[in-house]
C-alpha cells in the first residue's frame, strides 16, 4: 500500500504546477479588475483596477492597486477579470 508520503508528494507537485500555471496566466504587468471579493475589504471594492506584480505560493495574486493598496487576490475565492489593454484609457496604458 502507498504511504501518506506519496499522497503528500503528489499534492505538493499538483500545487507547484497550479502555482506555475497561475504565474503563466497572470504575468507581472497584467491589469486586473475586482468583480467581487470573498471578504469585505475597506480598501478594495468592485471595479477597482491594479497591476499584477506576482503570484505567491497560495496561490494568490500579488497586485499593486491603482489606489495604493497592496492587498492580494485569492485565486479561486475572489472574483476578478483581466482588463484587456484596449480597455485602458490611453493616459493609463503602460509604456
Amino acid at each position: 500500500s502507498r504511504g501518506l508520503g506519496d499522497v503528500y508528494k503528489r499534492q505538493m507537485l499538483y500545487h507547484r504546477e497550479l502555482v506555475e500555471r497561475m504565474q503563466e496566466k497572470y504575468p507581472p504587468g497584467t491589469r486586473v479588475e475586482v468583480v467581487s471579493l470573498c471578504n469585505e475589504e475597506e480598501h478594495l471594492k468592485p471595479g477597482m483596477k491594479g497591476t499584477v506584480v506576482g503570484v505567491d505560493d497560495q496561490p494568490a495574486l500579488l497586485v499593486d492597486w491603482d489606489n495604493g493598496s497592496s492587498l492580494s487576490l485569492l485565486i479561486g475565492k475572489d472574483h476578478f477579470r483581466v482588463v484587456p489593454q484596449q480597455e485602458e484609457s490611453p493616459g493609463m496604458a503602460m509604456q
